[in-house]
């Protein structure tokens, strides 16, 4: 029997609000739980971990600094941030630090925050996979595979674009109490989620094009 995904819970365990993981611990996860970013750097020693959902307003660190932390400690580990403002730049900012997604304390459904953690958790895999091809035709594989990953990419992003105006135009014209209005929105909400996910293959694909042409550059 395979073992599930470990995830670790990095939060301040004296806040008022925490997102609910029950749905995780009896579902498709395992998950532990640290109070500070010192803890989560010793359990990070020790254990391999699969995901990280980690607070970015601890005790003993505060902000981007938290993230970059625990970054340098987990390179390789999909980390998804939470914080308490809804920030769009500070969503954009949290993204570019390193970590896989945003998530608002309080604001986050327990079916979104599974559905995050699968996604991110299938996004590292494809980065391990890629990490993992071997020479001496390393490069060119990582580049046909890059390739191939920026054209699903730029295909479910044409699709989710189409998708979200067509739902957008349809809630315009849906009067404001019909039942049909929080069906559509949900499905807005994943095609959001979906569409993240496409930006970040888009980006995975440009960088193993560079690291593959950097690999053909050491071997000549």
């Amino acid at each position: 029997m395979m073992s599930r995904p470990l995830v670790l819970r990095v939060e301040d365990l004296g806040a008022p609000e925490s997102l609910d993981l029950a749905d995780l611990s009896i579902g498709d996860f395992e998950v532990r739980c640290t109070g500070t970013l010192a803890e989560a750097e010793a359990f990070l020693a020790h254990e391999q971990v699969d995901l990280v959902l980690l607070d970015l307003d601890l005790p003993d660190s505060s902000g981007l600094e938290t993230l970059r932390r625990l970054r340098k400690r987990a390179p390789h580990t999909a980390i998804l941030a939470v914080g308490d403002a809804l920030d769009r730049e500070l969503e954009d900012r949290v993204c570019a630090a390193g970590a896989h997604t945003y998530l608002v304390r309080g604001n986050t459904a327990p079916g979104h925050l599974v559905h995050a953690l699968r996604t991110a958790l299938a996004l590292e895999r494809v980065k391990a996979a890629l990490r993992d091809i071997t020479r001496p035709t390393a490069a060119a594989r990582l580049e046909s595979f890059a390739r191939e990953v920026g054209e699903i990419g730029q295909t479910f992003k044409h699709l989710l674009g189409a998708l979200t105006t067509f739902g957008g135009n349809a809630l315009a014209e849906l009067p404001p109490l019909a039942a049909a209005r929080l069906e559509i929105q949900e499905a807005l909400a994943v095609a959001q989620s979906a569409a993240d996910l496409s930006k970040r293959l888009i980006e995975l694909s440009r960088e193993a094009e560079e690291e593959a042409a950097e690999d053909e550059l050491d071997e000549a």
